[in-house]
């Protein structure tokens, strides 16, 4: 029976362990594993890069897999950036908040007033506490920011997964090829076949054109399934261990709220394909998992599995974030549309936590404003123009603020077309790098008025 329906057949940890070893064996990472190593600590990454080259010989990337890597490269590292800023600069107005009599419930506060050394004890207290704070910022995430800001600097991570993969991948297909795969695509998707119909839902029929080939986004699973498929019909293939941190379930079959592994349909195609080839799904953590019981040489730690565990589940999680994974955000709507959700989600994140200390609007009203009200910060200069904080009054703050928030979604917007050059996008993350500093100085000059009473 195991011979007509071996798809539905699992293989034990003494079978897995021979396959992992064979030389025939391949290993295949997808995009969101290359990606996520933009999110990791650099010691987890080193790890992760350390069991790679354990299998470098065996490593094959599809073309599909190294050209959506390249197209997200830049949005996956400003999106990790962002999240460190963010962090720190939430740190930041936290403590700016912290201590202060304005945040002492009004009785305890007016009981502290009556006493001037006090009253002393505790602005000293708080200004100690803003120092540690300032201190864990500078050293802490700072640090961080300056290690994983490869906007600015030297971008390793490519270097080393150019390094590791040398030249061992697939070829680019032509026009034509990719036009036929289109119309089986469509074919499979029609009829549920996995992988890569559930991205229909988001992707709809948008394209990116790339060296004068253009693409329908929503059949790129297909396409690096097909890739998969070719080389295991044109080489002997023992096995595809194949790492992916897409949770979709046109990958996974999933019953009882578990994980079982890959679908039958999927491990049936490839051994039909490959005459018996088996697959084999794994997540980045699972494969560091496996690597640590297959494979011989120094063992990856358990904190930098479970980091990359929590990092992966981080980043499945923000999937609908504030930056789209490469137009993944959004993609199936108009642009109005898309902007007016980037409002909602930019304002009701920014502001979440300070709605309320100072009577500012709420998402609805900013969003109510946003669109009776035009865009009018459109260059550096009129930015410059609005940094003149100190001289508006909370209302005119109020109006600067909501601009900038709908400066920063338009960047945002534009961002996930698919057609802009390497000039374009690194101009708009200069620009959108712009209006944030504008709007941590805004949020600076909150926080002065607020501890002046004002």
């Amino acid at each position: 029976m195991k011979n007509l329906f071996g798809g539905f057949y699992s293989v034990d940890d003494d079978s897995a362990k021979v396959l992992w070893n064979d030389i025939n064996a391949v290993f295949i990472f997808d995009t969101n594993a290359l990606l996520l190593l933009y999110r990791c600590e650099k010691e987890t990454r080193d790890a992760f890069f350390s069991q790679w080259e354990k299998i470098k010989e065996r490593v094959w990337l599809p073309y599909h897999v190294c050209l959506e890597y390249q197209r997200n490269r830049l949005t996956a590292i400003k999106e990790h950036v962002l999240e460190l800023e963010n962090a720190g600069e939430h740190l930041t107005v936290k403590a700016q908040e912290a201590l202060t009599l304005q945040s002492i419930d009004k009785k305890h506060a007016s009981t502290i007033r009556r006493y001037e050394s006090l009253k002393e004890k505790l602005e000293d207290l708080t200004e100690e506490f803003r120092t540690t704070v300032d201190n864990f910022v500078k050293e802490q995430i700072a640090t961080r920011i300056g290690e994983a800001d490869f906007l600015k600097n030297h971008d390793i991570v490519r270097d080393r997964i150019s390094e590791l993969s040398d030249n061992r991948i697939g070829s680019q297909p032509d026009q034509t090829v990719i036009d036929q795969l289109e119309k089986e695509g469509e074919v499979r998707y029609k009829k549920k076949i996995p992988p890569g119909f559930e991205d229909e839902k988001t992707k709809k029929d948008e394209t990116f054109t790339f060296n004068g080939i253009t693409y329908k986004r929503k059949f790129g699973d297909w396409f690096i399934w097909k890739e998969i498929l070719n080389y295991v019909e044109s080489k002997v293939t023992s096995s595809v261990i194949y790492v992916t941190n897409d949770e979709k379930p046109d990958w996974w079959y999933e019953v009882g709220g578990r994980t079982r592994g890959p679908l039958e349909s999927l491990k049936t195609e490839l051994a039909e394909k490959g005459s018996g080839s088996i697959l084999f799904l794994y997540n980045s953590s699972s494969f560091l998992h496996a690597a640590n019981r297959f494979l011989k040489g120094a063992s990856t730690s358990k904190e930098a599995i479970l980091e990359i565990e929590r990092v992966s589940a981080d980043t499945n999680k923000n999937h609908e974030s504030l930056i789209g994974h490469s137009g993944l955000l959004y993609t199936n709507l108009d642009n109005e549309t898309r902007r007016r959700n980037l409002n909602i989600k930019l304002v009701g994140e920014l502001n979440k936590n300070r709605h309320g200390s100072s009577g500012w609007l709420t998402p609805d009203e900013y969003l109510d404003v946003i669109k009776r009200s035009p865009s009018y910060i459109d260059t550096k200069n009129e930015l410059q123009t609005q940094l003149m904080y100190h001289e508006k009054t909370d209302k005119q703050l109020q109006f600067v603020h909501f601009n900038l928030i709908r400066t920063i979604s338009d960047i945002e917007v534009e961002m996930q077309r698919d057609d802009l050059t390497d000039y374009e996008r690194a101009k708009l993350v200069r620009d959108k790098d712009y209006a944030e500093m504008c709007y941590g100085e805004l949020m600076r000059e909150y926080n002065r008025r607020e501890i002046d009473g004002k």
